[in-house]
């Protein structure tokens, strides 16, 4: 497993800079009360580089941008990318086996 610095989120497809994790961390809580840790960055890139490729962005900067209007529907699409919209008991038969 690669464990990326910070410099390699600015290097990507889709430049996502520290203010704009600390952004997207705030807005998270704010909307939903989750708190998303440093070690969820990967994830979180991974699940919203989606939104952006959606919507023809091309920075993180610019997402952020959109998720700062207030009562927008990007809100929803927001959360729905961030989170695991799928819950059962055995999700993960893994953590089951013995």
């Amino acid at each position: 497993m690669t464990i990326n610095t910070k410099n390699d989120y600015l290097s990507r497809e889709f430049p996502m800079s520290d203010n704009d994790f600390a952004f997207i961390q705030t807005i998270a809580y704010n909307i939903t009360g989750i708190k998303l840790r440093e070690h969820k960055r990967d994830m979180i890139y991974g699940r919203l580089v989606r939104r952006l490729r959606s919507l023809k962005l091309q920075t993180f900067s610019q997402y952020c941008d959109l998720l700062k209007k207030e009562n927008n529907t990007e809100h929803k699409e927001f959360v729905n990318a961030i989170t695991t919209n799928l819950t059962s008991f055995f999700r993960e038969p893994h953590h089951f086996e013995f």
